[in-house]
This record gives C-alpha cells, sequence and structure tokens, in this order.
C-alpha cells in the first residue's frame, strides 16, 4: 500500500507542475467545445409545438359509469386538437379497452392499450402516460366523493360529481400537453452536449498514452516514476489507479463547472454520476495501458484517431437529430451511446439509478479482464513500451 501511495503521489506531483495545461486541455477546452457545440445545434433540439393528433378509439365493455367518463374525457372538444376519437377500430392507430370492471376496480388501471402494427411508439407512451394520470386524478376525485357523500345530502354529491367530469376534462388536457412536450423534447442541447462533452474528457486522455510514448518530455517522465522498485503488475495496476483518479476529479469539475453554467445539466444526485464517472475512467486508463504497452509508436496516432473520429460520429454530434429519417435512427442506436452517455440521458429523463447498472457491472468486469490480461503478458514476456 506504501508503494500505490508514493506510485500515485509521484504522479500527483508531476501533474501538479503542469496543472494549468493540464485544466485547459482537459477542463477548459471541453467545456469551450460542448457549449459551442450546444450552441451551435440548440435548434435541432427543440420540441414540436404542433404535432397531429392520436387517432384511438374506445372499446368500452365498462358496466359501471366511469367508462363513459373516460369516453367523454377524452372526446370533449378541449382535446380535439390533441385525440381523435375515431368509431371505427380500423381506422385508428390505436384502439382503447376499457374492461368490464373498470368502474368497480378502478385502482387496478384495468384498461389495454391495443397497438396498429406502423403505431408511433412515442404516441403509445403519451396516451399510456396520459390515461395512468387521468385514472389517478379520477381515483383521488372519487375517494374524496365518497368520503363527502356520506356526510352530506344527494345534491352535494351530484355537484360534486359534476365537479368531478370538468376537472377530469381539464386534468386531461394540461396532462396531455405536458405529457407530448416532454416526450417529444427528450433532451435539452445543453443536457445532450455537456454529457458528450464528458465523455470527451477520456477520449482526450488517450491523448496521454500517446504523449508518454511520442513526446521527449513525458517519456522522461514515465522515466523518473519507472524508477520506483515494482513489479511489471504492480506498475501496471498503479498506474491505472492513478491516472483513474486524475481523470475522475477532472470529469468530477468539468461537471460541476457545467452545473453553474446552466442548472438543468446534471441534475439529480450528483453521486451518480460520479459513479459512472468513476466506471468510465477505469475503462479508459485500461485502455490507456493497451495503447502504450501494445501499439507500436508509428500505429498509436492512427488508432487514437480512429477512435476519436467514431466518437465525434457516433456519440458527440448529434446526427440523428440534425439529418432525421430512418438514416438519422440509425446513428441514433448505436452501441457507443448505449455504453457511454445513453445511461445518464436516461437518469436525466427517468431520475432512474438502477436501469442502466448492467451496463456498469459489464464495464467493470470488463476492465478487469483486460488489466489481468495486460499484467499476464507483462508478467510472462516482461514486456517493455514498444
Amino acid at each position: 500500500m506504501s508503494q500505490l501511495w508514493t506510485y500515485v503521489k509521484t504522479n500527483m506531483r508531476a501533474n501538479a507542475k503542469q496543472w494549468m495545461s493540464i485544466l485547459a486541455l482537459y477542463v477548459a477546452m471541453p467545456i469551450f467545445f460542448s457549449l459551442l457545440m450546444g450552441f451551435s445545434f440548440s435548434s435541432a433540439f427543440v420540441p414540436e409545438q404542433t404535432s397531429n393528433p392520436v387517432e384511438v378509439s374506445i372499446n368500452n365493455e365498462d358496466q359501471g359509469e366511469v367508462g363513459q367518463v373516460f369516453i367523454d374525457a377524452f372526446s370533449n372538444e378541449t382535446m380535439h386538437s390533441y385525440v381523435d376519437i375515431v368509431e371505427s377500430h380500423d381506422d385508428s392507430n390505436f384502439v382503447i379497452h376499457l374492461q368490464p370492471e373498470y368502474s368497480q376496480r378502478l385502482e387496478d388501471t384495468l384498461v389495454r392499450i391495443e397497438a396498429k402494427e406502423n403505431a408511433s411508439a412515442s404516441e403509445e407512451v403519451i396516451l399510456t402516460q396520459l390515461i395512468t394520470s387521468f385514472q389517478s386524478n379520477l381515483v383521488n376525485q372519487l375517494q374524496l366523493g365518497e368520503e363527502l357523500g356520506a356526510m352530506s345530502d344527494q345534491a352535494t354529491v351530484d355537484e360534486l360529481i359534476d365537479s368531478l367530469n370538468r376537472a377530469s376534462q381539464l386534468s386531461s388536457e394540461q396532462v396531455f400537453v405536458k405529457e407530448q412536450y416532454e416526450s417529444q423534447s427528450t433532451l435539452t442541447s445543453n443536457q445532450y452536449i455537456s454529457i458528450s462533452g464528458l465523455v470527451y474528457i477520456f477520449i482526450l486522455s488517450l491523448a496521454g498514452s500517446i504523449g508518454l510514448k511520442t513526446n521527449e518530455d513525458m517519456k522522461g517522465l514515465r522515466k523518473r516514476i519507472g524508477v520506483l522498485p515494482l513489479t511489471p503488475a504492480q506498475d501496471v495496476i498503479y498506474g491505472i489507479i492513478s491516472d483513474t483518479l486524475t481523470y475522475t476529479f477532472l470529469a468530477s469539475l468539468y461537471m460541476v463547472i457545467w452545473r453553474f453554467i446552466d442548472s438543468t445539466t446534471f441534475v439529480g444526485n450528483p453521486l451518480f454520476y460520479l459513479g459512472w464517472i468513476v466506471v468510465y475512467a477505469l475503462l479508459f486508463q485500461v485502455l490507456n495501458s493497451i495503447l502504450y504497452y501494445f501499439i507500436p509508436d508509428k500505429y498509436v496516432n492512427l488508432v487514437y484517431l480512429i477512435i476519436t473520429s467514431l466518437y465525434m460520429i457516433l456519440g458527440f454530434l448529434p446526427i440523428d437529430r440534425l439529418i432525421g429519417g430512418e438514416f438519422g435512427e440509425i446513428f441514433s442506436q448505436n452501441y457507443y451511446r448505449e455504453i457511454f452517455t445513453q445511461p445518464m440521458f436516461d437518469y436525466i429523463l427517468n431520475n432512474d439509478w438502477m436501469s442502466n447498472i448492467g451496463i456498469a457491472v459489464r464495464i467493470v468486469l470488463v476492465s478487469v479482464i483486460l488489466i489481468f490480461l495486460v499484467v499476464q503478458m507483462r508478467n510472462r514476456r516482461e514486456l517493455k513500451p514498444l
């Protein structure tokens, strides 16, 4: 442990001597670059303010009165801009089925949405959220009505039912507008670009390996660290730990600065982002060790150029929003985005910690396996930088 501390301290001291350059390269430049991109692509993230109404037909099998309240609420004139109720199931994109016991078991949400083959997935999400919110309002109002009905005369109950219908219609309109906006707008440009820029820091960290291999001053730094009496395994592991700590700090500083610039970025619990920062920092420092020990000098710049180009195309630039259509959809669904940016996107939109925990576990496992392989190769062949 003392050797690890000595290694980390030596590395930190070396970094402290060039702190201005490090902050400029790994914090200031990504922030400036992401701010520029966020401003340039802001129009690609403006939510649509108008859309065609969702064509829906309703199959009401409810034996009670709430099914008709449901139909009346969705058929109200104020809802025509959002929902178009059609008579024939064949002419609709969605069929809403109200089950026979819908009124008696309102809390159980006895509603089924049948989507046609070519129906929009986003419209289905809107309908699902709308119906859930609509029923929540109904349940609350009906529970209140039952309590008041036990204490009031019939005229009071009738008046409450009438106000329930009006409140349900108003709530439906407001909820639909809110859900439609959130579903279509998803992320703002700053939210998208700030997270993409965070990963850009780790892409830049790969340039550190190139510097150690090709820059004479950096080679000297590596030699000074190499004076420590370490085994090949310790050299690899300590280097990864030290660099992971360094880039975790730099990425965290980047995140804090972005929060001051735009409070809508990196919203939620900072520990969530810190956890993913550590996971990504570990993976990229393992890749750093592979670049340093196993890629020849004449190829290392080419490898870095390929990685950076793929990152710009698949991860940083919102190409799917810029070009749209099926071709844009292809770019939006790629492994790079699913692994490196989608977990944070999902957290911003849904505030869900656990939905992508499997990705984090797999990244850590892959990192550990790669560390083991690098150590084994160094132990067996006593590899030195190529």
